[in-house]
């Protein structure tokens, strides 16, 4: 099953942990390009701040990193 979210068509999973979910991405403007999405549930309100102040800081690490091991953030 394929959905879209933004500019991206999401398919298989690739992967699981406890709070997201890993998916095959590809670009609508150019299905060639393909990247991962990871796919976040907040759960309940109360811990929805806390999930995105992490996820935040998560993000703002990640794009500060270049290496050929590392996962590069393209889009958030």
């Amino acid at each position: 099953m394929t959905c879209k979210i933004d500019h991206y068509s999401l398919s298989e999973t690739l992967g699981r942990g406890v709070s997201a979910t890993v998916k095959l991405a590809r670009r609508e403007d150019n299905p060639k390009v393909e990247c991962a999405a990871k796919i976040f549930d907040l759960g309940s309100s109360a811990t929805a701040k806390r999930t995105l102040a992490q996820l935040q800081t998560e993000i703002k690490v990640q794009r500060q990193l270049d290496h050929i091991h590392i996962v590069k953030v393209v889009d958030h």
